[in-house]
């Protein structure tokens, strides 16, 4: 992979509650925590409106699922 991209937002899950999380690019800190993958996406696509934030979204097991450019 290339540079990291500081401007993005990374969608996650967190084994230790088995919810989903949205965190900046390298900050430790969750914005916002959900019960589903589909609300925290939601929510996400609405941080980044009229941005050119990307998002990354990740499978449970940690892997990207995909960069969604907004």
């Amino acid at each position: 992979m290339g540079e990291v991209d500081k401007r993005a937002y990374h969608i996650t899950f967190r084994r230790e509650d088995s919810k989903w999380q949205v965190k900046l690019a390298g900050s430790d800190k969750p914005i916002k925590i959900f019960p589903t993958k589909e609300e925290c996406y939601a929510y996400t696509l609405a941080l980044v409106e009229n941005t050119e934030r990307n998002i990354y979204v990740h499978k449970k097991n940690g892997q990207l699922q995909k960069l969604s450019n907004v």
